[in-house]
């Protein structure tokens, strides 16, 4: 039988719980990954340094290495393939990232 975990970002189910994703599938991993990329480094108390660097004055070459690493040491069972468009807009950055799963 598979774990349940429960799905981030997080839903709420029908039946008025959180939705949950079985362990291991391609919907899990990929919520794995949307977590470490939405966090910033140091936003998590008991582990500093999951997410990615605060990425305010990065530019996007950079970003987009941060992006891979944080991937790579977070989520091994993800082949990071980022694709990057970095718009600037008022020092935002706004970054398009694909993700393989590996098998």
């Amino acid at each position: 039988m598979i774990a349940p975990h429960i799905r981030y970002p997080l839903v709420v189910s029908q039946t008025g719980g959180l939705a949950a994703v079985d362990q291991d599938t391609p919907a899990e991993v990929a919520g794995c990954v949307h977590a470490v990329i939405r966090h910033r480094q140091g936003a998590r108390y008991e582990d500093p340094g999951f997410g990615v660097p605060d990425a305010t004055f990065t530019r996007g070459e950079t970003l987009a290495t941060d992006v891979v690493e944080a991937i790579g040491r977070w989520e091994p069972r993800a082949v990071p393939g980022v694709n990057v468009d970095v718009v600037g807009i008022a020092r935002n950055h706004e970054v398009h990232a694909t993700v393989e799963v590996a098998r």
